[in-house]
């Protein structure tokens, strides 16, 4: 049975200072937030979560309209802080604030390179090294609605009530696997401005249709996909909510017949192509800006099928994997699948900042099989396979 919490509540300005003057000076910070992200197209911060040193506290953001204090704590590199799955916090905490962490740990992350899979979740963390279950029974409430009950206080406070212990265990078996330098350097990429950056345009550069069109039709699904985000903006709703992403592959296919041709889909509901006629027409017949044109340069190099290559790059990635479950480290956090897909489209994938721990566990051989991406030669001879790039045969 959980034991009841000793917390400060912090709903006034007042309270956040004195928050501050607490904390300013600690070697650590625990941190985890609440948030609302369904039907909406800004995420709200609804409650964070600290533990320190001198104890537990949750800062209301619904109340307090200037997070300045609790933001600098954040920023400052001396004070260490601890989150897990914290790329979603930071993330929030960037786009409504601006906000740039410094000096992070992050469990999840830190999990993944001492046998934990990655992503794994903070319950089966604390798990499998704490020996603690935790109660998840309010993870789908509702935290916009005030007052806020003391069961859901407490839930909010189980996410950082072990995190500075998850750390301790998960940091001295980095140490021990000399791989701690390893998760910082990953983490480096948290603490860089650039990492929050998004383009607005990767959505629609992203669509696998893209590439099979003729350049008219990818600059109006370009431009649907702005006035979606656009409108989803503007009313502050959820971009499926302004229109379905079901929708807009029939949309595509249909513009260029006209109305009819879209009311006559047995896929799109009438009431969107009534209510949302004028505006396609509109985005489909207005000629490209050179704007759009250079936003169309950006798409990925259009890769010819090579099904050799691809069975050489999916056996390099089987061997990734393989070292990986060897070295206890999570696969996906080495090589993922988007990483392969811009591999097999000629990118370079590890010479990036944060990159240097690949360098280092791959080492130099396999980093020139997937970075040259040469057809692989398969050998089966006296019980053995032997596999080499093709023109080293």
């Amino acid at each position: 049975m959980r034991q009841p919490f000793n917390y400060t509540l912090i709903e006034t300005p007042e309270a956040l200072k004195s928050f501050y003057d607490e904390n300013s000076q600690v070697e650590w910070l625990a941190i985890d937030t609440e948030f609302i992200g369904e039907k909406r197209f800004e995420v709200l911060l609804c409650l964070v979560q600290v533990a320190s040193p001198n104890g537990f506290y949750l800062i209301d953001p619904l109340a307090i309209s200037d997070l300045g204090l609790f933001l600098q704590l954040i920023e400052n590199e001396q004070i260490l802080k601890i989150t897990h799955a914290g790329e979603n916090d930071y993330r929030l905490l960037n786009n409504i604030f601006g906000t740039i962490p410094n000096n992070i740990f992050d469990t999840q992350l830190a999990g993944g390179f001492v046998g934990h899979g990655y992503p794994a979740s903070y319950g089966k963390l604390v798990e499998k090294e704490l020996n603690v279950l935790l109660d998840k029974g309010y993870a789908a409430t509702d935290w916009e609605a005030r007052p806020l009950k003391k069961k859901q206080l407490e839930y909010a406070l189980s996410d950082v009530q072990h995190l500075y212990s998850l750390y301790e265990k998960l940091r001295d078996k980095l140490l021990k696997n000399n791989r701690l330098s390893w998760v910082k350097s990953e983490l480096t990429r948290w603490e860089s401005p650039q990492y929050y950056d998004r383009d607005p345009h990767r959505e629609a550069l992203m669509n696998t249709m893209m590439q099979g069109l003729k350049t008219h039709k990818q600059v109006f699904l370009l431009r649907l996909y702005e006035w979606r985000r656009q409108e989803a903006q503007r009313l502050n709703h959820s971009k499926d909510m302004i229109l379905p992403s079901k929708f807009i592959a029939p949309i595509l296919r249909g513009i260029e017949s006209g109305k009819h041709a879209l009311l006559d889909s047995r896929i799109i509901p009438d009431r969107i192509v009534t209510q949302h006629w004028d505006t396609f027409q509109k985005l489909y017949q207005k000629k490209a800006t050179d704007e759009e044109l250079d936003i169309l340069k950006r798409l990925p190099p259009l890769s010819k099928e090579d099904p050799k290559k691809d069975v050489s790059m999916d056996l390099l990635h089987g061997l990734v994997k393989y070292k990986c479950m060897e070295s206890g480290i999570a696969p996906s956090l080495v090589l993922n699948k988007s990483d392969l897909t811009y591999a097999k489209a000629g990118e370079d994938i590890f010479n990036t900042e944060g990159n240097d721990w690949r360098r280092e566990f791959l080492g130099e051989a396999m980093l020139k099989w997937l970075n040259e991406r040469r057809e692989l030669h398969v050998i089966m001879q006296d019980n053995e396979v032997i596999l080499r790039m093709k023109d080293e045969v």
